[in-house]
């Protein structure tokens, strides 16, 4: 009678379990679909480096008609890219903007001075991709130059500029 009693406790006390844990259980909602991903991606590029010495030669019309070359040391330049996607595969359009910086390599014929230029490109490239890692890619773009020559004290002018 013992095992009786205990029996049937254990069975009263299980289906007691299974019909609370019943009641805990609620209806699990309609999965909710997540909202399509852009096909458009955009891009930011930063650049920066070191320019080579170089030779600039000149050609001055007034006051005097004079020509000549002027030696310029390493620099700097620095630069940023802005570019998205289009909805052609392989298609991107960028604007691009990039700044350099030279001094004159000691007193040449027109005195000490700097040597800036600033560019600002529109292009459009196309890339293939050859695997996961790697991709080929070709370019074109139309932009503006501007130099501008920075003189110390009697050197090449109070300053000068020009646009390519």
């Amino acid at each position: 009678m013992k095992r009786f009693i205990l029996t049937a406790a254990a069975v009263v006390a299980m289906c007691t379990t299974a019909a609370a844990a019943d009641l805990l259980v609620t209806e699990v909602p309609a999965e909710v679909p997540a909202p399509e991903a852009s096909s458009i991606n955009g891009y930011v590029q930063l650049m920066g480096g070191w320019t080579m010495p170089n030779t600039m030669d000149y050609s001055l019309l007034e006051p005097i008609e004079e020509q000549g070359t002027y030696d310029f040391d390493a620099g700097w330049a620095l630069g940023a890219t802005l570019g998205i996607e289009t909805p052609i595969d392989g298609v991107s359009v960028e604007v691009d903007v990039l700044r350099t910086w030279a001094d004159a390599a000691g007193e040449g014929d027109l005195g000490a001075g700097s040597l800036i230029s600033t560019s600002l490109m529109a292009n459009a490239v196309y890339s293939v991709d050859l695997n996961d890692m790697f991709s080929l890619y070709g370019g074109a773009g139309l932009g503006i130059i501007a130099l501008e020559a920075v003189g110390d004290e009697e050197s090449l002018g109070d300053q000068g500029c020009s646009t390519l």
